[in-house]
């Protein structure tokens, strides 16, 4: 009977204990990390936005990266000039995938998805598709760019091989662009009274233009299969 309630209560210290776990941190640029078990964003008006951790007060220059209920943020002002400008982690791996999110919406207990009365724009919520910034291992964020992905992801052979084909489509992209813009322009010829003229091979100089901006998809799938590459190998 003893042994039985020495059990009960140990299981019941455990319980408590895990109920009062830390399990919302905020690491800063100091590479300090803060652990608590509420962590908040405040954007007062006419006053400088803040971070509430449990009773502590954290000014957002000072934080790199933090977790809350709605997922783990990184601070992108070393990226946007200093600006209020923050991003969700969408994918994990060894290179962690980040989409740009409005902390009003993302910042308190809970999500913040109303629409805005006074604003003209609609809540800047993650889609889980865009392919905007990147985290590779315990590297700072960076914009998720050709340039800067084909060094990071060097050592994967598959990367590389889809890093290939971003560049082919850049590539192609350029050449129907540069296409329709000369047809457009050289399709336009002045009247007699010195005026343009508008032609069918004008309208296709324009289609042929716009047809470029296609490329935009394959260009993100081959990002995004070079970083699943990444992250899927040894």
């Amino acid at each position: 009977m003893r042994s039985l309630f020495t059990s009960i209560l140990l299981c019941c210290v455990f319980v408590a204990s895990n109920a009062q776990e830390k399990k919302y941190h905020v690491s800063l640029f100091s590479d300090s990390l803060l652990l608590g078990h509420h962590l908040v964003y405040e954007r007062p008006i006419l006053q400088t936005p803040y971070f509430m951790l449990d009773n502590q007060r954290i000014e957002t220059k000072n934080v790199k990266f933090f977790s809350n209920r709605h997922g783990y943020f990184a601070n992108l002002r070393e990226l946007s000039g200093g600006k209020e400008r923050y991003a969700l982690r969408i994918k994990s791996g060894k290179v962690n995938l980040y989409e740009e999110i409005d902390m009003a919406i993302y910042g308190g207990d809970e999500l913040q998805v109303e629409p805005n009365l006074g604003s003209s724009t609609s809540p800047l919520l993650a889609t889980g598709e865009s392919l905007e910034y990147y985290v590779k291992g315990n590297n700072s964020i960076q914009k998720a760019k050709y340039k800067f992905l084909t060094i990071d992801l060097a050592d994967n052979p598959e990367s590389e091989l889809q890093l290939k084909s971003f560049k082919k489509y850049r590539t192609l992209q350029l050449g129907i662009f540069g296409l329709g813009l000369a047809t457009t322009v050289g399709s336009l010829f002045m009247n007699q009274n010195n005026r343009a003229e508008f032609s069918p091979i004008t309208a296709l100089g324009i289609i042929i233009t716009g047809s470029a901006y296609l490329m935009e998809y394959p260009k993100r799938d081959a990002l995004l299969n070079a970083v699943d590459a990444y992250n899927e190998g040894e």
